[in-house]
């Protein structure tokens, strides 16, 4: 003779389940975005040769859908940013901005959830060195390439 399930051993599997795939939705590592961010080393590579081109649109260099850009200084603590910005994080990210002041992050934002990131070399170009802001949309992620004796960095003016 067969038992039948009962309904709390159903809802007990069922909270089982959904906990597993949270978990493992957990552990899965959101992807950084390598291809942009080669991109803009790329940019900054020109701009420091012939001293022309002096505009990192960061809009026009990704193909996936997102809202804003959220910059994170060296040795911000990721989560407490994230929390603070409301944000939401499905995943981990692999970065050592916590304790590395030669990167800055760049987190790509859709619907307050982080979509992908950059860990970026400050030494390519500092998100970090003038402008207080830390979030940007993106019809106005728009920055100019500066030199100045500490190296390239970021800005929103181009005075």
């Amino acid at each position: 003779m067969l038992c039948k399930p009962s309904v709390l051993g159903v809802i007990i599997a069922l909270l089982l389940v959904s906990y597993a795939l949270d978990m493992y939705k957990s552990k899965q590592s959101i992807k950084q975005n390598l291809e942009v961010k080669q991109q803009m080393i790329n940019i900054v590579k020109e701009y420091k040769e012939d001293n022309q081109k002096n505009i990192l649109d960061i809009a026009k260099l990704t193909d996936f859908e997102w809202d804003k850009l959220y910059v994170v200084r060296p040795y911000e603590r990721l989560n407490k940013f994230i929390e603070k910005n409301d944000l939401i994080l499905n995943g981990k990210i692999e970065t050592q901005i916590e304790v590395d002041e030669s990167v800055c992050l760049l987190l790509f934002v859709g619907e307050n959830k982080i979509l992908s990131y950059i860990e970026y070399p400050r030494v390519e170009g500092d998100f970090s060195y003038e402008d207080d802001e830390i979030s940007f949309v993106k019809e106005d992620s728009v920055f100019y390439i500066k030199l100045s004796e500490n190296g390239i960095y970021f800005s929103r003016s181009n005075n």
